[in-house]
């Protein structure tokens, strides 16, 4: 994921240096969820939005979906909307600020530290330990005086609740 931020954070930067910058309007979101549900609530998700005309460090509360987000488009652009959906979502009205602050953007360096964990190495030689006798699909591994925990190649699937 710090490979995807950074990389998100050279486009900003790139874009912020262009003449475009000034009226430009960034929304950057997730396609699907990829089976990784919210804590709170399946049905939401990430939605950011970059440029000179967002608010700085805002959290909307607005309840909106896709279709808003594509409201919000069609009216930067003037085109009208699509379908019934389009037309009465909820915009991204709120998250606009008055004023716009065309400072460049700056990406700053991925923390070193996500990658190299002063405690991975030791962990990874318990886990190859403990896999021994072990299905080669998980391991476990006891931390100094905590309790043990199972390293699976991918997250379990949780089972789906069935509705009648």
């Amino acid at each position: 994921m710090a490979d995807n931020d950074l990389a998100l954070g050279r486009i900003l930067e790139y874009l912020s240096g262009t003449k475009w910058w000034k009226e430009m309007a960034v929304f950057v979101t997730e396609d699907d969820a990829q089976g990784g549900v919210d804590h709170i609530d399946a049905h939401r998700t990430v939605l950011l939005c970059a440029g000179p005309w967002f608010k700085k460090n805002y959290v909307s509360h607005v309840n909106t979906s896709f279709p808003g987000l594509l409201k919000t488009i069609f009216r930067l652009l003037g085109v009208p909307p699509l379908n019934l959906f389009d037309a009465v979502a909820s915009d991204l009205a709120d998250c606009f600020a008055s004023r716009p602050d065309t400072a460049r953007y700056q990406a700053l360096p991925v923390d070193k530290r996500i990658f190299r964990p002063r405690h991975r190495p030791r962990i990874a030689q318990r886990a190859a330990r403990a896999a021994d006798g072990r299905s080669a699909g998980s391991a476990e591994v006891r931390g100094e005086g905590s309790a043990p925990f199972h390293l699976h190649p991918f997250p379990p699937r949780l089972p789906l609740p069935e509705y009648n």
